[in-house]
């Protein structure tokens, strides 16, 4: 394989243009403030030509599109990532909550508040979930100041100042070996079954880093992993795969919206609706920009059904 050496913004220009892309003046002030392996290789896959034994764009394809693409990305990070900020908050703040009303504030590292475990089972998750609260302990003393004083002044870190520096992935494996009766009690406090929280529970923590990161965001589905399906996917007549499984909103990004959906506000002029309009706005903004790709092709890769605006 041939070594990737750097190349100038006007190389990069050429090579796009060689291979059928249209380039503009404009484009090389894009390169200048933005990452062309961002913005190139994480959306041209659309607009290239698949046919082709080598890689060449579709006929007409533009460099604006890519870009226009790459900014709706962008765009849906920063309206995804504002809610999921409030919900692993909420969340965070009543599983710290619910846990020290019932073993009191410094037990949250000790087995036997956790759900059954035998030598092969369960008993390495629950470990690792102790081992992190602890390593969390450790690095944040001394940077933190909360963590600090109460290390300093009880020897100890109330689970309700920890959970300010334990991520969302963190509390999600934490909530995932408590006890039965436990994770029922906080999902009862959503007023969601506690099956159907713990996935979106994973759901959301992923997503929350894929936001978060920069990551591409449209059209990423989690490996290994899916929501519990409920009334939405019977509501929008959902179709399903040969396998039985839905064919969308399950670990896609309109899984990441029916998991907001649950958390925010619902009234009609609440934060839910006021996401609704904000995709909507950008979905619209982006058909404006794009002519070589169809934006029901890019709607299908997000996972979004015809009817998403009634969710």
């Amino acid at each position: 394989m041939a070594e990737k050496v750097f190349k100038s913004h006007n190389s990069q220009l050429r090579i796009l243009r060689s291979r059928g892309l249209i380039v503009k003046s404009n484009a090389k002030k894009i390169l200048e403030t933005e990452n062309y392996y961002n913005v190139i290789n994480g959306y041209k896959d659309l607009f290239l030509n698949h046919a082709a034994t080598t890689e060449t764009y579709k006929t007409g394809a533009e460099f604006t599109e890519i870009f226009a693409l790459y900014e709706f990305d962008r765009e849906l990070r920063f309206i995804f990532l504002k809610r999921l900020l409030k919900i692993e908050n909420q969340i965070k703040s009543i599983i710290a909550y619910k846990f020290s009303e019932k073993y009191k504030h410094d037990n949250y590292l000790k087995l036997v508040n956790f759900d059954s475990y035998s030598r092969n089972a369960k008993l390495q998750d629950i470990m690792r979930v102790i081992s992190t609260f602890q390593r969390a302990i450790s690095d944040q003393s001394g940077k933190h100041n909360a963590v600090t004083h109460y290390v300093t002044d009880y020897g100890y870190v109330p689970l309700w100042v920890l959970v300010n520096v334990l991520t969302f992935g963190n509390i999600s494996k934490f909530y995932g070996v408590l006890k039965l009766q436990d994770r029922q009690a906080i999902a009862k406090e959503f007023g969601i079954q506690e099956n159907v929280f713990k996935s979106y529970l994973k759901l959301m923590s992923i997503f929350r880093n894929v936001c978060a990161h920069d990551e591409r965001l449209y059209n990423t589905k989690i490996v290994n992993l899916e929501i519990v399906s409920g009334p939405i996917h019977t509501r929008l007549a959902i179709p399903r795969t040969q396998n039985g499984k839905y064919a969308c909103g399950t670990n896609d990004m309109f899984a990441l919206l029916i998991c907001l959906k649950e958390f925010l506000p619902k009234r009609q002029k609440g934060e839910f609706a006021e996401t609704i309009r904000q995709i909507d706005k950008e979905i619209e903004k982006l058909q404006g920009k794009i002519h070589t790709v169809n934006i029901n092709d890019i709607l299908l890769l997000m996972g979004f059904p015809a009817n998403w605006k009634i969710l």
